[in-house]
Order: structure tokens, then sequence, then C-alpha cells
């Protein structure tokens, strides 16, 4: 089965975000990273000026209106990257791993991009890791099922979240204690439908 995705992250030290479409395909419980070129990727400036330091102190309903604006801005983005790329029909889903302040605090949400773009976006692949008293080694499941560690950091990383929303999308495990040492194997991630089921 040939899985299309968008695959979405960024970094908050770098104030940047990358996108890439990406091809994952599934044969007899065999996987390959289709488009092992990533032709199709965009780097973005994310557009706001923040230290990490000012976000963890900013009041709960200043952050609130930061992240739905920064969510915003991210779902403009994604649109403006598949009407450029006429990637329309040609999506399965969205893997969104959010910007990063720390492990522990991330800005963004799949639910403002699932709404704009009314496509399925997958995301907040920690948190159930954490519950289990995990680490934050959610993508080393990429280098099992991909052996993906020759390909640059950011292209990584968006190939990494886009197996973890493939097997998310196919109610597999995509988080397994070998590799953050949870309490045990689960299924990471949220997923926001944006259209009617």
């Amino acid at each position: 089965m040939l899985y299309k995705i968008i695959a979405l992250h960024g970094n908050l030290n770098t104030k940047l975000a990358h996108i890439s479409y990406l091809h994952i395909e599934e044969n007899g419980g065999n996987w390959t990273l289709v488009n092992t070129n990533l032709s199709l990727q965009k780097q973005i400036d994310i557009g706001f000026t923040a230290t990490i330091h000012s976000l963890l102190q900013m009041p709960i309903t200043a952050y609130n209106v930061l992240n739905a604006d920064v969510s915003n801005k991210l779902a403009t983005e994604v649109a403006t990257f598949i009407a450029e790329n006429e990637l329309e029909h040609k999506i399965d889903f969205v893997a969104f791993g959010n910007l990063y302040i720390t492990d522990e605090v991330q800005l963004g949400n799949g639910a403002y991009l699932a709404a704009h773009l009314q496509l399925p976006v997958i995301d907040n692949f920690d948190t159930i890791n954490t519950a289990l008293g995990g680490n934050t080694n959610i993508l080393a499941i990429a280098n099992t099922l991909l052996n993906i560690t020759s390909i640059l950091t950011a292209d990584y990383t968006n190939t990494a979240l886009a197996l973890l929303a493939t097997l998310r999308w196919r109610e597999a495990y995509n988080v397994l204690q070998q590799h953050t040492n949870a309490s045990r194997n689960h299924i990471a991630g949220t997923i926001w439908l944006g259209v009617e089921a």
C-alpha cells in the first residue's frame, strides 16, 4: 500500500519549519521510502521573534492566542505548498511534528491545520509516550523500518514523522518500548479529520 504524506515540523531555535511531500510504501511488512530524493520540500520562516524563555514565561491566554496564530500561519504555508506543487487530491494525510519549545512544551495544533486544509492531520506523537514514562526517542522506529539514518536532519525528521503518522493511520504500534523506555509499546498520535467522517 502506498501512502502519500505531507510532513511538517519546526524548531524554535532556528525559527524555521520544514515541509516535505513523501511517499511511503508497505509491502508484506517491508517499508520503503519511495521518493528518496525528497525533491518536493520547502523551508519556511515561522514568522515570530519570541525567545524560548519568553514563551515559557507567557501567560496561558497569550500563549493560546500565539498558538492559534502560528497554527493558522503553518496551515496557510502548507496550503500554498500544496497549490504550488499541484498536490491537490494527491495527499492521504498530513504528519505534523509541532514546533518544539522544549521536550514537554510545543507550539502548533494539528486541529487548525485539519480545519484549514480539510485533510486528515496526525500530530501529538509525544504525549502518550511521556505518560508511559518514555523519553523523546519516538523517531527511532524509522531507523528500524526504513533505515534512513543517512539522510539530512530536516529530511530525516519529516520522513520519520511520515512513518509515525502512517503507522498511526493504520492503528499499528508506532512507538516501541525498546526505543523510548516507555512501559510498553503503544500507538501515539492524535488524528484530526478536518472533514466529515
